[in-house]
């Protein structure tokens, strides 16, 4: 039975439907992503015992099939590596998942902090002098379902309301909406019994105990209204006009103009059976503003109290402190507060923008890190992160006033040290079958001396392009700059300097270029009747031969979901659109605005609207960069200790004295 068990789990059908549910299940989470946002994506797929069993299950086949394959023979050594590397890999989020932990760290400069706050929130339940706190994490996806209980206090969840704004809903109160004319302007109450609204020009009460100027009245199911002056009555449907005498009770009539000396009011509408309660709005631009809410009960003896609680990850909620049956209690929803064990000063905070935009490059957090009789200067960036004490922090995001970093914080110590290894065992697995015979590698390498004989035939196809296009073209290529494919690959060798200082081929930085401009690796271009598809080489060289041209070509991606918000603030709907779709008539940018609010938001708590504004926005300053020929960094700088390249257009413009070295 056993037997037959292990050779069914190790059977190339188990291996390949569970590679199947796995890739679909990866897929399925990053549409989720998309829609919901991590937290939601994580709880319904990454982490659910589902997901844990397949990685499991497919750990046991590698491990069955090294068994039953012999993998560990001297021939069949790479594939050993490569199926060891994978289990290990596996092993390693298994590690991550149950001892690992994430967070962020907010420093303002000139000020240090020696405490992390954890990405998962909790639930604090406050009793006279005893504490209860529980694991708190909501989603749109898995709503809350818990029960606690302190010194006969009870709390429990009642709802979970992702974007929520006040609005009226089904309860067991009477409430009227009511709009006053308050100094040239109109205000919006919403009354319930016992409420009393106080207005320069005097005061309204509905079933109030304190005298008032303007009483409205609940007598059953009929509506009253009684007033200390005289009051003028206007009904807006019919136009009608009509007054009562002061001190007289009469019956009120919804959405009529009550005058009352200076006090001006109606009464809009009225809901029995309702109360003041929360709605999630779908108002994509109001949801940027907006917090969840957690619905609480509280109840001890007979008395209950319901509450309702910000939730934002990693922020803690403003606490609710009352009595209820003779008991000091408190609640409070927050992360958990972990102490890193040494202290992060921050001296300088430094933030960088595209040039010729206000739209962030890059940003930088200068640290002194303090461990005991320890201190040394450190400095986090995009792709220089601080590892020490067993956490790595990354650079996130920053305060609106540009003075504090948001430092996104790991801490998954064995869990990192086992997947490395699964990547090195992987990686030995690959260099392992550069030498096996036969291999994939092997071929290529034959295939490469026969490319070289091509590349000659290439560069002078290169050359009498430059003449076609100068002479004997057709207009839609001298406009448009687009070299043969042929022309693309020979120019693809070239070794230019990237913004960050790196030294690639074209094809590289093309490739690059293309896929964050486009999302794909090719681009279909359409001229009046021509239509043609330029690979990554042909988009790189034609950009930069032709800016005036492809300012105006629609080459940057706008996703037609994520980026609805962003096509009506351009006036655009079509999937690509051109760099000059971004102005106005002024020049001024469209997408500021958008772009300010998404920075300023942390990383945690912005939509997926918000991360493709920043998207976008990154695609536009990509796409002006190339335009204005910041890529073409193609001659060395002599003895500059910088080791900084020149553009093309630097050197035709004879910038520099020392340019003459280049030209000889």
């Amino acid at each position: 039975m056993m037997k037959q068990l292990m050779g069914f789990l190790s059977s190339n059908k188990v291996s390949l439907v569970l590679l199947l549910f796995f890739g679909t299940a990866c897929g399925y989470g990053t549409f989720l992503e998309n829609d919901y946002g991590t937290p939601a994506v994580r709880a319904v797929v990454y982490d659910a015992w589902w997901f844990e069993l397949i990685m499991a299950l497919l750990a046991l086949n590698f491990l069955l099939n090294i068994q039953k394959y012999r993998l560990y023979k001297k021939e069949k050594r790479s594939l050993l590596f490569f199926h060891l590397g994978f289990v290990v890999v596996l092993i390693g989020a298994f590690v991550s998942r149950y001892t690992g932990f994430e967070g962020i760290v907010n420093i303002r400069e000139g000020h240090s902090t020696k405490v992390m706050r954890s990405n998962k929130s909790y639930i604090t339940l406050k009793v006279d002098e005893d504490a209860l706190i529980k694991g708190l994490e909501p989603t749109v996806l898995t709503p809350l379902e818990f029960e606690y209980t302190l010194n006969d206090v009870t709390i429990s969840n009642v709802d979970y309301i992702p974007f929520a704004e006040k609005d009226i809903v089904a309860g067991d109160d009477y409430l009227l909406t009511v709009v006053i004319a308050e100094q040239g302007q109109r205000a919006t109450y919403v009354m319930k019994r016992g409420q009393v609204i106080d207005t320069p020009y005097g005061m309204i009460g509905f079933n109030a105990q304190d005298k008032v100027d303007i009483q409205l009245l609940l007598e059953g199911a009929e509506l009253f209204i009684e007033s200390t002056i005289p009051t003028e009555v206007l009904e807006m449907a019919t136009q009608t006009s009509s007054s009562f005498a002061s001190d007289t009770l009469v019956p009120l009539k919804l959405a009529s103009l009550y005058r009352a000396g200076a006090l001006s009011f109606v009464v809009k509408s009225a809901h029995p059976n309702s109360k003041i309660g929360y709605i999630s709005s779908e108002d994509k631009k109001q949801q940027r503003t907006l917090s969840d809410k957690v619905i609480l009960n509280v109840r001890s003896g007979e008395i209950q109290k319901e509450l309702a609680l910000d939730y934002r990850a990693t922020e803690t909620s403003k606490s609710s402190s009352f009595k209820i049956n003779g008991k000091q209690v408190s609640v409070a929803i927050g992360p958990e507060i972990i102490p890193l064990g040494f202290s992060l000063y921050l001296k300088d905070f430094e933030l960088i923008r595209y040039p010729g935009s206000t739209s962030p490059s890059s940003y930088s957090s200068y640290l002194e890190v303090i461990d005991g009789a320890e201190k040394f200067p450190y400095t986090i960036y995009m792709n220089n992160v601080l590892d020490h004490g067993g956490f790595r922090f990354f650079q996130a995001s920053y305060d609106t006033d540009e003075k504090g970093t948001v430092l996104s914080v790991n801490h998954d110590w064995w869990g990192t040290q086992v997947t490395y290894l699964g990547y090195f065992l992987l990686t030995l697995g690959m260099i392992w079958s550069l030498f096996t015979k036969d291999s994939r590698f092997q071929f290529l390498s034959r295939s490469l001396a026969k490319v070289k004989k091509q590349r000659m035939t290439a560069i002078a196809l290169f050359l009498m392009s430059f003449a076609a296009i100068g002479k004997g073209s057709s207009s839609f290529y001298k406009l448009s700059g687009v070299f043969p494919k042929e022309v693309g690959q020979a120019f693809g060798g070239l070794l230019l300097q990237d913004m960050d200082g790196r030294i690639k081929p074209v094809n590289t930085l093309a490739s690059e270029l293309t896929r964050k401009l486009t999302g794909k690796t090719t681009f279909n271009l359409q001229y009046d009747s021509i239509k043609t598809t330029l690979d990554a080489n042909q988009l790189f060289l034609a950009i930069h031969a032709k800016p005036q041209f492809w300012t105006f070509a629609p080459v940057i991606k706008i996703d037609p979901v994520k980026g609805l918000l962003i096509q009506e603030k351009l006036g655009n709907s079509s999937a690509y659109l051109a760099l000059k779709d971004f102005f106005d008539e002024s020049g001024k940018y469209k997408l500021q605005d958008m772009v300010d609010e998404a920075y300023n938001t942390k990383p945690d708590q912005r939509s997926t609207q918000m991360e493709e504004v920043i998207k976008v926005d990154e695609r536009f300053n990509i796409l002006y960069q190339a335009l204005t020929d910041s890529y073409m960094k193609m001659f060395p700088k002599p003895n500059d200790l910088n080791h900084g390249w020149y553009t093309d257009k630097s050197v035709l413009m004879g910038m520099g004295p020392e340019l003459s070295l280049i030209h000889i």
